[in-house]
């Protein structure tokens, strides 16, 4: 189980924001074993567009859910308890959205090897509801370098029917291999069934090597969203998956994530 809380407060044009959780990590011995700070940072904004910021979060990568078991999330390292030290300029503006962000790996826990690199990310919108966007990331450890890169979309057929869709090509190189190329796909489906009630369809596809069919995972799912109110927010999801190298049947998994924002 993990819980967080989070805070933020804005002072002119600086805003700072630290999150509290916990966690379960092992030989755990005192209470401050099991606290952890995912996410903080400091910002600035230099204009009504352009801000910059600096602290440990996710690098601006493809579609930003909280859907943690989605193909383009924890299994690409943007997922919970994956975030990293960054430096991140963004511009946004009535259409056009921009991130470049500088990655600095952990280096509060060298022992991690997590990758440095950079990040670029731009969206444009279409229509009113309807945005494009195309995500690259590059990044380097101890073990090799692995490069990301994929178009994603937000898109509303009407004001009650929203498709969230990316796809992403990945490309490995370990240190003393050959390098390995794979992909990963998502698709949620979104439908308001009343005020408040959103149903949801999802289907995921990753294939982390092209040569090698056993790296193939999929899963598809459903889900009902709740807003009971303004600021809160559940999420039940049950999906079915298959993971290739382990097994070639289904397997039932389900999640209930709640999010409240004061």
């Amino acid at each position: 189980m993990q819980a967080d809380l989070e805070a933020a407060a804005t002072r002119g044009k600086f805003t700072a924001l630290a999150s509290l959780g916990y966690q379960n990590p092992k030989n755990s011995l005192t209470l401050q074993d099991h606290l952890i700070s995912r996410r903080h940072y400091l910002s600035y904004q230099l204009t009504d567009n352009y801000s910059v910021r600096g602290g440990r979060f996710l690098p601006a990568f493809g579609i930003n859910t909280p859907d943690h078991i989605s193909a383009t999330r924890q299994p690409l390292g943007f997922g919970q308890g994956l975030e990293s030290y960054n430096l991140e300029g963004s511009y946004i503006g009535d259409k056009t959205n921009i991130f470049i962000t500088g990655i600095l790996g952990r280096p509060d826990a060298m022992a991690l090897d997590r990758e440095k690199g950079a990040a670029v990310q731009g969206a444009y919108a279409i229509y009113d509801k309807t945005k494009l966007g195309l995500s690259s990331f590059y990044g380097k450890n101890r073990r090799g370098t692995r490069t990301l890169v994929g178009p994603y979309g937000l898109i509303s057929f009407s004001d009650n029917l929203v498709l969230l869709t990316e796809l992403d090509f990945q490309f490995r190189s370990p240190v003393g291999q050959e390098s390995i190329a794979g992909a990963v796909n998502s698709q949620k489906l979104s439908y308001e069934l009343r005020q408040g009630f959103w149903g949801f369809v999802t289907q995921d596809w990753s294939r982390q090597d092209f040569k090698n069919e056993r790296t193939t995972a999929q899963a598809y799912g459903v889900g009902l969203q709740v807003f009971p109110r303004p600021h809160f927010e559940f999420n039940l999801s049950w999906q079915r998956q298959k993971l290739k190298a382990f097994s070639e049947e289904f397997f039932d998994y389900a999640w209930l994530m709640s999010h409240f924002y004061f």
